[in-house]
């Protein structure tokens, strides 16, 4: 809820009534340039975002703006939008916020350059700018295969540390091109917010486990998958976290894995892949 007070379930239960006035106050402001007063104002939240909650660098500050201040920017978003598809202003190399792409996209695409270039033996760098936290780790070995502690590089008067790992769009990537290290990982978090739903949710029932797991813990597992590609081995780790969360559910246990999924409507993970 914005500065205004107005919620969005008024708005959506009132449509037929607020629909009228709001036209009339977004054709108004788009004719002035001016917006009323309490849409000017937000609401500041803090939203914890991970590590410890001590430290204040470790929250997000979120403006909570007036919902018809949005759905006026929502109308205008799309107008542009449309006109900016329309005439191809966006390159092909734009992933974000397009339609029909996504962080995946990005990831094949770019990394389909480089790898080729990296096999036509040519000189290739890539730096990594972490803007939430000021330039905090850029690598530079990543995609040359080279490590050089003689020379430095510098982004202005910062100095650039090198890793052999690098977290680009959520994948990990290390420096030969391998991305061994990333199913690991997505279990490992998978597990544990598993095992979090576990200890904090009494009930074991299919209505409240199965949403818990589809929104919470599935999407780890799923994200990017195609471009990671797990080998065998590492597919079995994440088939095994679904394999614990179907084992949760009250009135399945003693059913085979394959009779779980079949009955809750789940796929296996192997089928993703």
């Amino acid at each position: 809820m914005g500065p205004d007070g107005m919620h969005l379930q008024v708005l959506r239960q009132l449509a037929c009534v607020t629909v009228k006035p709001l036209s009339i106050i977004f054709e108004k402001s788009w004719r002035t340039g001016e917006v009323p007063e309490d849409w000017r104002k937000a609401k500041v939240m803090l939203v914890f975002k991970k590590d410890m909650k001590e430290d204040p660098g470790n929250y997000r500050l979120v403006n909570l703006t007036s919902i018809p201040r949005k759905v006026m920017e929502q109308l205008i978003l799309d107008v542009i939008s449309n006109h900016v598809e329309e005439k191809k202003v966006i390159g092909s190399g734009q992933h974000g916020f397009t339609k029909g792409k996504s962080c995946l996209t990005n990831l094949i695409a770019f990394y389909d350059r480089m790898t080729g270039w990296v096999d036509e033996r040519r000189a290739v760098g890539v730096v990594y700018l972490d803007f939430s936290k000021a330039f905090d780790t850029v690598s530079h070995n990543v995609l040359t295969g080279r490590n050089n502690p003689i020379h430095l590089y510098r982004l202005g008067t910062d100095l650039l540390e090198s890793s052999s790992v690098e977290r680009d769009l959520g994948v990990l990537v290390d420096k030969k091109l391998t991305i061994s290290q990333q199913c690991p990982l997505v279990a490992k978090k998978a597990n544990g917010i598993l095992g979090c739903i576990k200890k904090s949710v009494a009930s074991r029932l299919r209505e409240v486990i199965l949403p818990l797991y589809s929104a919470l813990v599935r999407p780890h597992l799923e994200y990017c998958v195609q471009f990671w590609a797990p080998k065998f081995k590492d597919r079995e780790l994440l088939e095994r976290v679904q394999w614990r969360a179907t084992k949760i559910i009250k009135g399945v246990e003693r059913l085979s894995y394959e009779e779980r999924l079949r009955y809750l409507g789940i796929s296996s993970m192997f089928i993703n892949l």
